[in-house]
């Protein structure tokens, strides 16, 4: 997206063979919707909370000849921005929408004569505050929603037009969206379906050295740039009093202190109260221990706190 709000998207290799509607009878007078998600991010960081859109699908969008086929506001005979929007919630910077779908509040209609394009891309205006909108970039090529339309009109005309694992796909769903790693996967294509979206996805990546012993039965809490886990057992029950503290900004660990820590246990409780990890009860070895501690991760020690009356009893 260009504009001053440093708004960009970021893709993903999405394959998706989509069509909503009559899907075994002619598409002459039934709208056409389908699905569409994106990704907002604003200034560095995943747009979170109400958006505002608009949609428009252009024939030729790579070319200087583009035309508007079909804008979200119901206004074709003209090209440029939308001028209706379209609210949408977005949760973790992505948000969804059934372009075509009139039920939504300024969503036209798309007539399947829009889809008799041979090139055809979607475009997107953004805005944060449904005043100021920027057209998100590059556009989306649309090839396989054209695709499936087509077909489903060849298909009730003439069957044989179509491979039959297209037509299986047709009959047996209103859509299908996969994700490959791969832009050349050879068994979707084969399959009829083709690339309409690409998304960078940050791979797994091994974590750092000094992760404690694997163990279960251990509490862990966040602080908030913190996962610290303490206690458990190992795989062969040996109770464990020491832990250790992940930080998620240096990605490195630390080693709990166990000084004046509680006595190793297991199947015990901890919470987080804004500064420090309080634990208490769980099994020591020979019975529900009442007796827990405090720890301050800013100075790394513990503190005793009293007996609990609950486990007391």
């Amino acid at each position: 997206m260009q504009g001053n709000n440093q708004t960009r998207t970021h893709l993903f290799l999405v394959f998706v063979l989509s069509f909503w509607g009559a899907a075994l009878c002619s598409l002459q007078a039934v709208p056409v919707t389908f699905h569409y998600q994106g990704h907002i991010i604003v200034s560095g960081e995943a747009y979170e909370g109400m958006g505002y859109f608009k949609f428009a699908l252009l024939k030729d969008a790579s070319t200087n000849d583009e035309v508007t086929v079909w804008r979200s506001d119901g206004i074709h005979h003209e090209g440029g921005e939308p001028t209706s929007s379209i609210s949408l919630g977005l949760s973790r910077g992505v948000y969804s929408v059934s372009l075509g779908d009139a039920a939504l509040p300024n969503m036209a209609e798309i007539a399947p004569s829009v889809f008799d394009q041979d090139r055809l891309a979607l475009r997107v205006w953004f805005s944060q505050n449904n005043a100021t909108f920027d057209p998100l970039s590059p556009d989306t090529k649309i090839g396989s929603v054209a695709f499936a339309v087509r077909a489903a009109t060849v298909d009730s005309v003439a069957e044989t037009a179509l491979p039959p694992s297209v037509t299986q796909l047709i009959r047996l769903t209103d859509k299908m969206t996969f994700s490959s790693k791969t832009a050349s996967d050879t068994d979707l294509i084969d399959t009829g379906f083709r690339v309409f979206r690409e998304l960078d996805a940050a791979p797994w990546e091994s974590g750092p050295d000094g992760a404690p012993a694997v163990r279960s039965d251990h509490v862990g809490v966040w602080t908030g740039r913190e996962f610290i886990i303490w206690g458990g057992a190992t795989s062969g029950s040996r109770l464990l009093n020491s832990g250790a503290k992940f930080d998620t900004l240096t990605e490195e660990w630390e080693t709990v202190s166990t000084i004046d820590a509680p006595v190793a246990r297991r199947r015990h409780e901890a919470v987080w109260t804004g500064d420090r990890m309080f634990v208490w009860g769980g099994h020591d070895g020979i019975g529900w221990n009442p007796v827990g501690g405090q720890y301050d991760p800013r100075v790394q020690r513990w503190f005793s706190i009293p007996q609990s009356p609950l486990l007391a009893r």
